[in-house]
């Protein structure tokens, strides 16, 4: 897009189950999913991008939205915020994410 936008759409098919878990033989139904990810260049330096992952068996949902800032040219920091939604009973749920909403800062260097 103009202006180094960006948009991704993409369905995801897990046949063994959750992609939240780790793979254990047994008769989980298939996961199917909706990821959309998002990036608007806030100016030369700064970047927004916002990602979402949507369960489409239930109520499930992991939100992301980042903001991004380039330091020098090898050294990046970006501050994130996870908003993980769903029930005990939902995917999210039972992988035991449903209450771990967070805040994470990271600096990212390059070499």
């Amino acid at each position: 897009f103009p202006g180094g936008q960006r948009v991704e759409l993409q369905y995801l098919y897990n046949g063994r189950g959750s992609i939240l878990q780790v793979y254990e033989s047994s008769d989980a139904p298939a996961g199917q999913y909706l990821m959309g990810l998002a990036s608007f260049p806030l100016g030369e330096d700064q970047t927004l991008e916002v990602l979402a992952l949507d369960s489409l068996q239930d109520e499930s949902l992991v939100f992301v939205p980042t903001y991004r800032y380039q330091l020098t040219s090898t050294t990046q920091a970006s501050l994130s915020l996870i908003f993980v939604h769903g029930d005990e009973t939902s995917e999210v749920g039972k992988a035991g994410l449903h209450d771990l909403d967070q805040l994470t800062l990271a600096v990212t260097v390059r070499f």
